[in-house]
């Protein structure tokens, strides 16, 4: 980004506000991630903290992903988790161009007087890209709109994978830990 413009010289209302999904749906996926590490190791609250501390969203699927296939029966579930890791590694690698690089205009030659015009925010750049060593691309306002719904889609199917493989067995040793029925949820005797 140039040293005086505000990103909203850079990048227009729609991509802000398509930046801005694609930051809540990775923080939803980084939060929930959380709970499906503590399912998958029949942990609680403060022993998931422990584990995971604050670990932001590479992290955190790294984990899961060692711990997750460890905790799986058979090599077709294995196989299937394996594939929704892949997805989220690939989303949070795009993600993270998209939250921690920087923005600004490329093109083949920014004429000096373009350069000035977009530092003030009189001229917006024929296109902007979002630059991190690892990666650079443009992103067009639909291209972070579906960057968003990939990271939606992705945390929907792991919880169901989890909600499915790892939930009921940490929900029952729960229940009966504490005298409950797994299937109730009353307690033995009433």
């Amino acid at each position: 980004m140039l040293p005086h413009s505000k990103i909203t010289n850079l990048l227009s209302q729609d991509q802000l506000a398509a930046l801005g999904e694609v930051a809540a749906n990775s923080a939803e996926l980084e939060w929930m991630l959380g709970f499906i590490v503590m399912w998958c190791l029949r942990l609680n609250g403060t022993q998931t903290r422990a584990v995971i501390g604050d670990a932001l969203l590479g992290k955190r699927i790294t984990v899961l992903e060692t711990v997750g296939d460890e905790n799986l029966p058979d090599q077709a579930l294995k196989n299937e988790f394996k594939m929704i890791i892949e997805r989220m590694k690939e989303l949070s690698a795009n993600r993270n161009t998209v939250i921690h690089g920087t923005w600004g205009p490329k093109g083949t030659h920014i004429k000096f007087e373009d350069s000035l015009d977009m530092e003030f925010g009189t001229k917006s750049p024929e296109s902007v890209i979002a630059e991190n060593p690892k990666n650079a691309r443009k992103y067009s306002a639909e291209e972070l709109r579906q960057l968003a719904d990939d990271l939606y889609a992705v945390r929907i199917d792991l919880w169901d994978f989890a909600r499915k493989h790892w939930w009921r067995t940490w929900t029952d040793e729960i229940f009966l830990k504490h005298g409950f029925n797994a299937l109730t949820g009353l307690k033995k005797g009433e």
